[in-house]
């Protein structure tokens, strides 16, 4: 089942530097549905039909939000809202609803990256911004299904990818 969502960054502090800062959500399951509207940490998202990588992946990108000035060692940033928001409409327009929840890093950038390894597929999934990804796909099996490169608003070979994670 598809679903489409609208998230908002919110803070929950008077300061906006105080951490840590939230996500609202509205998802709408399907068109005949009222939308769910909540917290992130809700688990109004455990119910029949709602992809099962969801909770986790939130949750994820909830705490990359609230990383630290420099968390790297460096100048590293906390997730920037808007790839934050980009990532979950990505995901929930091209991750299958029954496959495995994403590993999910920062970048110093701000950007984040999510990474698939299992059963002799490795997918990984840079996000730098709102339709700039550079993903790298190896498909043990099938070597001629692998690719390196980047990708914009065509995310055609990209769903196939992920679409093979969730079929394994």
């Amino acid at each position: 089942m598809k679903s489409s969502a609208v998230f908002a960054i919110t803070d929950e502090v008077e300061d906006p530097a105080d951490r840590p800062r939230r996500l609202s959500w509205e998802l709408h399951p399907t068109p005949t549905l009222d939308p769910m509207i909540g917290g992130l940490s809700s688990a109004a998202f455990a119910q029949p039909g709602m992809p099962t990588w969801l909770n986790a992946t939130i949750s994820k990108l909830e705490e990359l939000l609230g990383l630290a000035s420099g968390w790297d060692g460096h100048d590293g940033s906390a997730a920037n809202p808007d790839i934050v928001n980009f990532t979950i409409h990505f995901l929930l327009e091209t991750l299958d609803p029954a496959a495995p929840a994403p590993n999910i890093v920062p970048l110093s950038s701000g950007g984040v990256q999510l990474e698939w390894h299992d059963h002799y597929v490795d997918l990984e999934i840079e996000i730098e911004a709102p339709n700039r990804l550079f993903a790298s796909f190896e498909n043990y099996d099938q070597p001629n299904q692998s690719f390196e490169r980047p990708f914009g608003v065509d995310y055609t070979q990209l769903a196939k990818a992920m679409k093979s994670i969730a079929s394994r």
